[in-house]
């Protein structure tokens, strides 16, 4: 995706908001199946099948299952952790 790409994805109610436990999951890194490396190296752990389903044009990336030895990991090096 190059910059003038760039696509915002914001709910009106967003699932942090109405389901709690699952941002709870994500936070402590417990099931979650990759791993998006955001600028200056902040590593955000995420479930694929939630990414997928709200940015559907990342299905495709993400259909790629992970192994023990091959984590997903998407690189957004230009997107900062602030939002």
């Amino acid at each position: 995706m190059t910059h003038q790409e760039i696509q915002m994805f914001e709910d009106q109610l967003a699932l942090i908001h109405c389901l709690p436990q699952l941002n709870n999951l994500r936070v402590t890194g417990k099931l979650t199946d990759l791993t998006i490396e955001l600028e200056d190296n902040v590593k955000v752990h995420a479930h694929s099948i939630v990414l997928a389903s709200r940015v559907p044009s990342l299905c495709d990336a993400l259909y790629k299952t992970p192994t023990k030895d091959r984590a997903v990991v998407l690189k957004w090096p230009t997107v900062s952790s602030e939002y």
